[in-house]
């Protein structure tokens, strides 16, 4: 690695994203607002957002995002001291060092430590997991109607067992929760789908407790309309085939720029050419909150009527922007 100065640095950090995406060949069309198409794989739907300012990316597909030096890491998989020696060679500077950067580069990535399932109960016994669910508005009723309570060990301590909230995804594997846990068995969607589907309505949320939390608001255990939970954003470009088979799609994703991005995402897909959809976003019942659990913790009384429609949400018609008005909380 050459030596920078402080000022040398800061300038290499502020590289344009799209001059990096342009400087490894990628495609640079612009799709949508700040989207583009993703430089880590082929995708009919653009899922990789860039900020305004051009400095900051996220991409949805993958969910991961960063500046310059995260996004160079990512496209060439060196480590960071290395990725800021290709932004030199970017800017002009040391033509010469990304070539010695390739001859360097021989470590294997590490990889996240692997979740082997050793146990799956139907109904929760665990004290300390129905506790953690009430804390966060939950009741045992509806941990035990929806998620599971799961044993499972890590490949890097094979002899410590640990127990979480256990959601199953359609590839059967779980995104687990607890006070000191959050991690996944393996990342996808999740549908529910429930006994009026007959592909009407189906409402999508961002997270598992996201899920559970609307449950607890709507005073049930179940819905009887259809779900999809994304399990996280980076699942998002999952999800939009099966959006596609409904009429309506209610969205309640975070109130946080991830969540407004995957909303974006959603929304320009479902309503393309050659669907009729329906898209609602519903963010702005819980506006002043960062999501629907969000609400329920600070307002466990929260109420929502059966029937949506009730709160003149924003639908096709009028574009991807939210109510005026946080009607709840």
């Amino acid at each position: 690695m050459a030596n920078y100065t402080d000022i040398e640095k800061q300038n290499l950090l502020q590289t344009p994203v799209i001059e990096i995406l342009a400087h490894y060949g990628k495609d640079i069309r612009q799709s949508g607002r700040n989207m583009y198409f993703s430089p880590f794989r082929d995708e009919r739907t653009a899922s990789f957002s860039v900020k305004p300012g051009g400095f900051l990316w996220f991409d949805f597909g993958i969910g991961e995002g960063g500046g310059a030096l995260d996004l160079v890491c990512r496209l060439s998989g060196c480590r960071r001291n290395e990725a800021m020696d290709i932004l030199a060679t970017i800017n002009g500077k040391y033509p010469n060092l990304e070539q010695e950067v390739r001859r360097r580069r021989a470590e294997p990535k590490r990889t996240a430590s692997a979740v082997i399932i050793t146990k799956v109960r139907q109904t929760f016994t665990n004290t300390r997991l129905i506790s953690y669910a009430e804390s966060r508005g939950i009741s045992k009723e509806i941990l035990d109607r929806n998620c599971q309570q799961v044993d499972y060990r890590l490949a890097s301590r094979p002899n410590v067992i640990i127990t979480a909230i256990g959601f199953m995804n359609d590839n059967g594997g779980y995104s687990l929760r607890s006070s000191r846990t959050k991690i996944s068995s393996s990342s996808f969607i999740s549908t529910i789908k429930g006994p009026e589907d007959a592909r009407g309505r189906i409402y999508v949320f961002e997270g598992f407790f996201d899920y559970l939390s609307y449950l607890a608001i709507r005073k049930t255990v179940s819905l009887r309309e259809s779900a999809l939970v994304l399990n996280g954003v980076g699942n998002v470009s999952h999800a939009l085939k099966v959006l596609e088979g409904y009429r309506e799609v209610n969205l309640l994703l975070d109130n946080d720029d991830a969540g407004r991005k995957c909303r974006d995402i959603i929304w320009d897909h479902l309503t393309g050419e050659g669907l009729s959809i329906n898209v609602c976003d519903l963010s702005a019942l819980y506006g002043r909150h960062k999501d629907l659990n969000s609400l329920l913790c600070t307002n466990p009384d929260t109420e929502l009527p059966s029937n949506d429609t009730e709160y003149g949400h924003t639908t096709t018609e009028g574009g991807p922007g939210t109510p005026g008005q946080d009607q709840l909380g």
